[in-house]
Order: structure tokens, then sequence, then C-alpha cells
């Protein structure tokens, strides 16, 4: 390797202006010291939370891989073992790769990511972390379906009380909105799911702050469905935390918005919910109105367990 190399490591070195920088310069001065056919694998190695040699192949678009390349992979610094599954590369230097392919090659990180995703769906889909790993790379290499893959696992787990699963998944959403990757539906959704989490585990404070970061952004994207359910959520965070004034102002809030889009279901549950306040606040003869007024919406819809607890909520009152 010539001295003039070396001169201009340090050179860039002396220039970087941040910590951040100077660890680029280090990575990108020991990639270009690589083979081409390494470059790639170290680039397709960070798209996975891990690989083993086959899941790599399907990345850098092969049958199989030179072995001598893939040893030479395994015994780079920044990786390491991923117990279980093969490897995986350190979360720093990972970090780093995705962010610098994301700003330089976006294409070439989406087909990565399309293959990945691809590679997933071949595998167990019993296994939760293969069923997370292909919804976290098709919220990339397609983001509107991955975000119905987002909303429908997250949705379906979170019913089932798979509340590590569900953490799981949102975790590596959040991921990709950390990093400014995700689509403005995608990265609000990952966060509601987070803040239904939290929700769920009682950390209510968590749960608040995750629902206010989503709800403005379902605001801007003219999602009043995903905007309401942010509010009538922090109406329920609100009455968990005995704030009963607070809770109210967000079920009228969100009542409003659930009626114009003809949301009937979503109107009488913030019904209910007010009914619920009331009755906290020992106020009889209001949480009376709103339970009788929620109960023939419930009825009319055919919400059968809303109507009964509707029922159920007036007997509590008497």
């Amino acid at each position: 390797m010539s001295a003039d190399r070396y001169t201009q490591l340090l050179a860039d070195l002396q220039a970087a202006q941040s910590e951040e920088e100077r660890f680029w310069v280090g990575q990108n001065f020991s990639l270009s010291n690589m083979s081409e056919a390494l470059q790639e694998m170290v680039w397709a190695a960070a798209i996975p939370h891990w690989f083993d040699e086959n899941f790599l192949a399907a990345l850098v678009g092969k049958e199989d891989i030179s072995a001598d390349n893939f040893q030479t992979l395994l015994a780079l610094s920044y990786v390491e073992e991923f117990p279980g599954r093969g490897w995986n590369v350190h979360e720093r230097t990972r970090d780093m790769l995705l962010k610098r392919l994301w700003e330089t090659d976006r294409e070439r990180y989406r087909e990565l990511s399309r293959r990945a995703a691809n590679y997933c769906e071949k595998q167990d889909q019993g296994d939760t972390l293969w069923r997370i790993e292909g919804v976290y790379h098709t919220l990339i290499s397609e983001p509107e379906k991955g975000t119905q893959l987002l909303n429908s696992v997250g949705v379906e787990w979170h019913n089932k009380f798979l509340y590590e699963k569900t953490e799981a998944l949102a975790r590596y959403a959040q991921e990709h909105a950390d990093g400014k990757r995700l689509s403005k539906r995608g990265d609000a959704e990952s966060l509601e799911l987070l803040g239904d989490m939290y929700y769920r585990l009682s950390e209510y404070g968590e749960a608040r702050e995750k629902y206010e970061e989503a709800r403005p952004i379902y605001a801007g994207i003219g999602d009043r469905l995903g905007e309401a359910n942010c509010i009538k959520a922090l109406g329920d965070v609100h009455i968990r935390m005995a704030e009963y004034g607070e809770a109210r102002e967000k079920y009228e809030e969100a009542r409003p918005i659930y009626a114009g889009i003809g949301d009937r279901l979503g109107e009488a549950n913030c019904i209910q919910s007010l009914g619920d306040v009331h009755i906290r606040m020992a106020e009889y003869g209001k949480a009376r109105e709103k339970y009788e007024e929620a109960r023939p919406i419930y009825a009319g819809i055919g919400a059968r367990l809303g109507e009964a607890n509707c029922i159920q909520a007036l007997g509590d009152v008497h």
C-alpha cells in the first residue's frame, strides 16, 4: 500500500468534524483495501440483523459465494457470532454502513432489502424472528406492503397478548424510523404500535410519548382515523393515570373526528369512555347519559360486546 494512501487517511482523520466522521473514515479506508467481491459481501451482510452463508448468498444474488471470502468476512473485527442463527455485523458498524448506503445508493439498499425479504418469506413463518425480519425488510423494499404487514402482524400479536413479539416487531420498525428510512405512514404505525405495547405493560408515560409522536404524523398525511385513534389512546392513558380532566378532553376531541369519517364504533367507544370518566368522578347522572347514548349505537352496528358493556356500566351507575 502506498504511503500516499496513509497520508490521505491521516489528513481525512484530521479533517473529520465528529467522532462519527472519524469512524467512517476508518471504516471506508478498510473497505477500500478489500476486493470488490468482499466489499459487496460486507455491504450485504449489514442489511439483515443476522446472516449465514445461504442468507448472504441470496443477498448478493448468487447461488453460492467464495468460501475463502466468507471466511475472510467472518474474521473481520466487526463481525460477531449471532447465537443460534449465524453471524452479524456489530451494531455500531452496521448502523454506519446502513446510513451511508441509504444516503448514497438508496436503490441498492432497496434491492438488497427486496432480496432479504424474499429469502425470509421462504423460511419458517412459525419462527417469530424470521417473520419479524421479513416485515423489517419489506418496509424498505415495498413500503406500502411493509406498512400493511406491520399493522396486520402487530394487531394479530397484540390481540393475542403476545407483547414480547409485538415489542420486538415495533422496535425493528423503529430502527428504520430512527434512520429516517420509513414512509410517513410506516413511521406513525411503528410509533402507535410501540404506544400500544407500552400501554399493555402499564408503562403509561412511555405510551403517551409514542402516541403524541405518532399523532401529528397521521395528521400530516391526512389520516384522520390514525389521528383519532392516537387521541383516543391518549385518553385511555390519562384515565389510567387518574387524570380524568385530560382524559375527558381527549375523548371529546376524538369523538367528532370518528363521527366525521363515519366510524360509528370509534364514536361509540369515545362516548362510552366519557361515561367511564364521569363514573370515576362520581358524576353518575352524566355517566348514565353517556352509557345510554352509546348503547344504541353499539346495537345498531351489531357490536354486542360494546352494548353489553354499556348495560353493565349502567348497572354500576345505579
